[in-house]
């Protein structure tokens, strides 16, 4: 693993964009889930002209809270599940989605914070082809 000696400003809000998914999930679960995305948003747009770095960080966390929220609507307007094996249901792996989310989350703002690079899979990769954004 490869440090970049990024300024501290830049390795900040990178963390903070990717820690503010999490702040999205505790968000949800007491229904207030929309709000961190704005903050993922500001991230975006305010930094984007000065690092192309940090804005590819802040659009990976924002397309993996758009994911998150997707998954939880999703949830909500499935019907509970019944009696028997709750692992077979859908409920029950969209929460599984949501914590391996978490996880990655906390992950990816943990590499930011200590100026080491962090993709997602797959939606990482794809994101850095589409803003032509290197690791450098």
């Amino acid at each position: 693993m490869r440090r970049y000696n990024r300024p501290q400003i830049e390795r900040t809000w990178a963390g903070l964009a990717h820690l503010s998914i999490a702040l999205v999930v505790v968000l949800l679960a007491m229904g207030f889930g929309a709000f961190g995305l704005f903050i993922t948003l500001f991230i975006y747009f305010f930094t984007r002209r000065f690092s192309p770095w940090m804005a590819f960080q802040a659009m990976q966390a924002l397309a993996v809270q758009s994911l998150v929220l997707m998954a939880v609507l999703i949830k909500a307007v499935l019907p509970p599940p019944g009696e028997g094996n709750q692992m077979a249901t859908p409920q029950y792996w969209l929460d599984v989605f949501v914590l391996i989310v978490f996880i990655f989350a906390v992950t990816g703002a943990v590499r930011c914070f200590m100026d080491y690079g962090f993709r997602y899979p797959i939606i990482g990769p794809f994101i850095q082809r589409r803003l032509g954004v290197s690791e450098e």
